[in-house]
């Protein structure tokens, strides 16, 4: 039946091994219907309420026995657990809930939420609990709404389920987690002491945009899981040897110096470790399904494992050294600042290292502990710099991947090998080496530094790279070979110019080579410095890339040693001319590297010009006069490069041009270049000023001819006197006279012209005949005279009368016919 305590002030109290009814249960409803009233179960057998409790009065239990709620009650007074368990199994079981209700557990006792059941009950509670099981214990997966007001330390435990206090927990106390199971605080949590998890999880929110702590300290030796959908910072100190779980969508910034040695693990969301100042720690590996960031304005060490699939972010400006091996998939970012992964094997199997910060993969020691590959990393072309090994390496790196940055990339090694392409877009590429250099895939940036002992062979068609240097006065580089796709520049990379052992190669496949800074090798071959613009260019052509002298830089070689700076053109090849030295004879025309179309050797202790130009010789002629088909007695100029770029002259006579041959200046010194000319005048006539060109038919000679093309100027290129030949008249005769006082002198015969001969370059001016391509005669009727009219024998007779006609007769005069 039911139980009504009616009167005022009254009180029943259950001790000793009593109870409620005969059995272990009792399902009678209970009234306590005086405010002044208490029910209390004081009895050491433990026993089910299943009814009903009504009323304004009071519940205590007191005692060691357990007292289990098992009905829907109503009762307004509070509940004081004194002693022994109470048991809720029931969502109502502690009553109506109110500000003025409430439920006090005392230390030594204990709740028991035993049911799937959420209590609004407000609590209040303090201690361990009974049997160290905890002030409040959750058997099952129930939760308290109620606020939580701790009067002590006091002690939650959770078994084999998941409990949570969605109310919040007040108090200056300390709360400490017991038990293996699950317990899930999603109020606004106030507390200030320690929270202690001895075991099991504490999970801060419940996957929403609630649940916190307030405390400074975390004791963990179970996990702390933070599980809140939006941001959430913790600035208190989580220690011991427990683990972290970030397992919401939101993101956790950690503050707190924190020293947990358990491990991390992000399930979900983003772990921050930091805020952008100097405090935040994590300890430990971490498995990172989600976002890892480090977010610190000061240097940080990590030196713990991250796995997982995961990414990981570093922020802020400041540099990140981890220290082991990372085998997470996600991808890398560098937001700011630096990143070092330090290792002496490095190794990752992240997706990529991309971001705005610089990445330096180097040893923990000075040296990697063997030969390093950068397979299987990646980097993304917005990193601000790369640097692969660091001073003091002493074993080969391979770059195997292509690394193709704004920033500068760094590599330090004995032998370095650029398997995959190395770019820094905006920036320095800087090779440190012992060993040997090569490459076999391209080099791009704004400047290649080349350091170190090592020989650097590098080579591919592909490279492209504005300023070069390599060496420095006190480690030279073993030897230097270089080329270029494009322009490039001998300058200053830090370091400055070139330092070299060896022999020096720098080339550019078809632009200018710009010489600015001073070479400086202890080489003694002939080959010592080679400086080769426009290396794809042939013989002959003077397009293509030419080097240019800019500033005051030297050469400096070992004794015997030969310098050769191959050029396109001597007009564009700025300031070569006066560093090699007008007039030294150190000059070469129409050759490259391969084809030496020159007969004089390079002599040692020499720097020597060699242009691929074929420089041309301008041939002009100066005024002179002829008879009508002799020879011209011409002078000539032929001027051309030496170099110098000034002109010089020669001239030759008559003879000289007998031989077909005259003797050139205006070539290079110790060349042999003759002129072979062929002249016409623009016709046979007779004339003065008359234009007479050097033909297309006039060629060079001699053994350097090859080095040199011929430019014959415009005719007219001079001008010359054509005048009239004599011809001679035949065929007449006078008879002897008795002297008549007079001297005319009888005529027989006809007059006629010598026979016509062949008109010919060099012919006799004075046969007295005709060319046979001129269709010319005499006509008139002569008449004869002697010389005196005085007696005398062999006297002279003069025929006149007489004149030229026919086609030509202008180119001829007529010579007066005179006989004996």
């Amino acid at each position: 039946g039911a139980t009504t305590i009616n009167s005022s002030g009254g009180n029943i109290t259950i001790s000793g091994s009593g109870s409620l009814g005969t059995s272990a249960s009792y399902s009678g409803a209970i009234a306590i219907t005086s405010a002044t009233s208490t029910f209390t179960y004081a009895s050491s057998t433990s026993q089910t309420l299943s009814g009903a409790i009504s009323g304004a009065g009071a519940l205590v239990k007191s005692g060691t026995s357990g007292l289990t709620l098992d009905g829907t009650s109503t009762f307004t007074g509070t509940t004081t657990v004194s002693g022994g368990t109470l048991t809720v199994s029931s969502a109502g079981a502690l009553g109506a809930s109110g500000a003025s209700q409430g439920t006090t557990v005392d230390s030594g006792a204990a709740l028991y939420v035993q049911a799937a059941v959420t209590v609004p009950e407000p609590l209040t509670i303090s201690g361990t609990g009974r049997a160290l099981s905890g002030a409040i214990f959750f058997g099952s997966a129930g939760t308290l709404s109620g606020a939580v007001t701790m009067a002590a330390d006091s002690t939650i435990q959770v078994g084999y389920t998941a409990g949570t206090i969605s109310g919040a927990i007040s108090g200056a106390f300390g709360l400490t987690k017991t038990g293996q199971g699950s317990l899930t605080l999603s109020g606004a949590n106030t507390f200030s002491g320690a929270l202690t998890i001895s075991d099991g999880t504490v999970s801060v929110g419940a996957g929403s945009t609630t649940g916190s702590i307030a405390t400074t300290s975390v004791v963990v030796s179970g996990t702390l899981d933070f599980n809140r959908s939006d941001g959430v910072t913790y600035s208190g100190v989580i220690s011991g040897s427990g683990s972290l779980t970030q397992s919401g969508g939101g993101t956790l910034t950690l503050t707190g110096t924190n020293t947990y040695s358990g491990g991390t693990t992000i399930s979900s969301g983003t772990l921050s470790v930091g805020a952008g100042s100097n405090a935040g720690v994590i300890a430990g590996n971490v498995t990172n399904n989600a976002t890892l960031v480090f977010d610190r304005s000061d240097a940080v060490t990590f030196a713990g494992a991250i796995s997982g699939t995961g990414a990981v972010t570093k922020s802020g400006t400041n540099t990140l050294t981890l220290t082991s091996n990372g085998t997470y998939s996600g991808a890398t970012t560098v937001s700011g600042g630096a990143l070092v992964l330090q290792n002496n094997a490095p190794s990752t199997s992240s997706s990529g290292f991309g971001g705005a910060g610089t990445l330096t993969i180097e040893p923990a020691a000075t040296s990697f502990s063997s030969a390093w590959s950068t397979s299987g990393f990646s980097f993304g072309g917005t990193l601000t710099g790369l640097t692969l090994g660091k001073s003091g390496n002493n074993v080969d790196v391979t770059v195997a991947t292509t690394a193709s940055i704004t920033g500068p990339v760094v590599v330090y090694a004995k032998d370095i090998t650029v398997g995959a392409a190395i770019t820094a877009t905006s920036s320095n590429v800087s090779l440190n080496a012992t060993g040997a250099v090569t490459q076999s895939a391209a080099i791009t940036g704004s400047g290649l530094a080349m350091i170190g002992t090592g020989s650097f062979t590098l080579t591919n068609t592909s490279n492209n790279v504005s300023t070069i240097a390599a060496g420095t006065s006190s480690a030279r580089a073993a030897s230097i070979s270089y080329r270029d796709s494009n322009t490039v520049t001998i300058g200053s990379v830090n370091p400055t110019g070139i330092w070299s052992s060896g022999d020096v190669l720098i080339e550019t496949a078809t632009g200018d080579l710009t010489f600015s800074e001073s070479i400086n090798t202890t080489s003694g071959s002939s080959t010592a410095v080679t400086l080769n613009a426009g290396r794809d260019a042939s013989a002959g052509t003077s397009t293509g890339g030419n080097i240019i002298v800019s500033g005051s830089p030297t050469i400096t070689m070992g004794s015997g040693g030969i310098a050769r700076l191959f050029s396109g053109s001597v007009d564009s090849s700025t300031n070569l001319t006066t560093f090699i030295g007008s007039g030294t004879g150190q000059f070469r025309y129409n050759s490259d590297e391969t084809d030496a179309n020159y007969a004089l050797t390079l002599s040692a202790d020499k720097q020597y010009a060699i242009y691929r130009e074929r420089p041309t010789l301008t041939v002009t002629a100066s005024a002179q006069s002829l008879a009508y088909g002799t020879l011209i007695a011409q002078s000539f100029t032929v001027s051309g490069k030496n170099g110098d770029t000034a002109a010089h002259a020669f001239s030759t006579d008559t003879a000289a041009i007998l031989v077909n041959s005259l003797a050139l200046f205006g070539v290079e010194s110790g060349d042999v270049v003759s002129l072979n000319p062929v002249l016409a005048f623009n016709d046979r006539n007779v004339g003065t000023g008359k234009a007479v060109n050097i033909t297309s038919s006039s060629t060079l000679g001699g053994g350097q001819s090859g080095s040199y093309s011929l430019s014959l100027s415009g005719a007219p290129a001079t001008t010359a006197n054509v005048t009239a030949k004599a011809l001679s008249v035949s065929g007449l005769s006078s008879a002897n006279k008795v002297y008549d006082g007079t001297t005319t002198a009888s005529v027989s015969g006809t007059a006629a012209l010598l026979s016509a001969v062949a008109a010919e370059f060099g012919s006799s001016s004075t046969d007295g005949k005709p060319y046979s391509v001129d269709s010319v005669s005499v006509t008139g009727t002569p008449a004869a005279a002697f010389n005196s009219k005085d007696v005398a024998s062999a006297t002279t007779v003069s025929f006149t009368g007489l004149s030229l006609t026919g086609t030509g007769n202008g180119n001829y005069t007529l010579t007066a016919h005179a006989t004996e």
